[in-house]
């Protein structure tokens, strides 16, 4: 349960991080406008593979939930969850905090 919410955590902020991304375009001059695309798919990318692999630990777990095996994964994977959405929610601040406050996009 844990890890699936820290999952959907992790994935939610990446996929914002990808969407402040894309609102950047709408600001500033359009002189890097390939980089904020690519990295607006690379972010959503990210946060798609995090609601997989999510989806992928619980599917693990209901197939095999007593094995002390799968719950070293899941403790695990709540760990990495944690991490990658910290490491998200800080890059998506830093991109909403050059976008909105400095009026440009986040890369360029």
């Amino acid at each position: 349960m844990l890890t699936s919410i820290s999952g959907r955590l992790a994935a939610f902020s990446w996929l914002l991080l990808s969407a402040i991304t894309a609102m950047g375009l709408t600001l500033g001059s359009s002189g890097n406008v390939a980089v904020n695309v690519l990295m607006a798919v690379v972010f959503g990318l990210v946060g798609g593979f995090l609601l997989w692999r999510t989806r992928a630990a619980a599917i693990l777990h209901r197939t095999h939930p007593a094995d002390p095996a799968v719950e070293t994964v899941l403790r695990t994977q709540l760990i990495a969850n944690l991490a990658m959405a910290l490491l998200g929610l800080a890059f998506a601040s830093a991109a909403a905090l050059r976008v909105w406050r400095e009026a440009v996009p986040v890369f360029g």
